[in-house]
Order: structure tokens, then sequence, then C-alpha cells
């Protein structure tokens, strides 16, 4: 089951966590020196939330969070800021959906949101009854 983590829990996985993070930055981050360690504080602070599945002691998926409110209308959605995994079925992340899910409720949250460049995990999101909907459209600032 994903739960949310504790300050207590985020310090005794954060060698999981960081990685995942790593591995995981949304496609409109740079990845910076300093940005896992932002993240930290932002966990520990609680700007952002971290889930997590465990099954044996291992940490089979790692999801961040955050509440983000968009400036101009004040409507605000839950970010799902990483999201990362070790062989988790799709049963178990139709469960901590619907975890993450009564959580966005509880916080009056409108819609959860989340950047993806990875065709796995628009399909996986798919599966899970999310829409892949809207194109993010860039344009890099370096020549």
């Amino acid at each position: 089951m994903l739960q949310r983590l504790t300050s207590e829990d985020i310090a005794k996985w954060w060698s999981n966590i960081s990685e995942a993070l790593s591995l995981s930055f949304p496609p409109t981050v740079e990845h910076k020196d300093n940005s896992v360690s932002n993240i930290l504080q932002a966990l520990i602070d609680g700007r952002m939330q971290c889930w997590m599945e465990v099954q044996e002691g291992k940490a089979l998926g790692i999801v961040t969070t955050a509440i983000v409110e968009e400036p101009f209308s004040g409507t605000c959605n839950l970010l799902i800021y990483s999201f990362f995994s070790h062989n988790m079925i799709a049963d178990q992340w139709r469960d901590g959906l619907n975890t993450v899910r009564e959580y966005a409720k509880s916080r009056k949250c409108y819609k959860i949101i989340a950047f993806v460049d990875k065709d796995r995990v628009a399909t996986i999101a798919e599966k899970l009854g999310g829409k892949v909907i809207n194109v993010l459209v860039e344009f890099n600032l370096e020549n």
C-alpha cells in the first residue's frame, strides 16, 4: 500500500528517495547540484509530500507530490512531481493512486496533474484511468 511518509520516514528512506528523484525529475526541471537537497527541505517542511510502497522491507514505488496553485484563478491541483517504480504491478499503482486521490480531495484540489516525457509513464497513467490530453510546448533558451 502506498503510504505518505513522515519526516522520520523520509530520513530513514532518504537514500532510496534521493536515488529515485535523481532518476525521475520532471521534464520541465533543470537538474542542478542543489535540486535534491531543496526537495529534501520541501519534504521536511511540508511543502512537498513523499509516498512510498514498501514490501518485505524494500521500496517498490516512490512518488513525490506538491499542492500547486495556479496564480490567476487560485485553482489548486496536486502535482505528481516525480514517479519511480521497481516492478510495481498495476493493482498496486491503482490502490496507490486512490490513496493520493483521497489526500488531494482532503486538501480541496481540483485535479491530480503530472508532466511526463516517457511513453511508459503515460501508458501506466492511462491504464489507471488518467487522460493524456495536454501537450507541453517548450523552447530551449540556449542555442
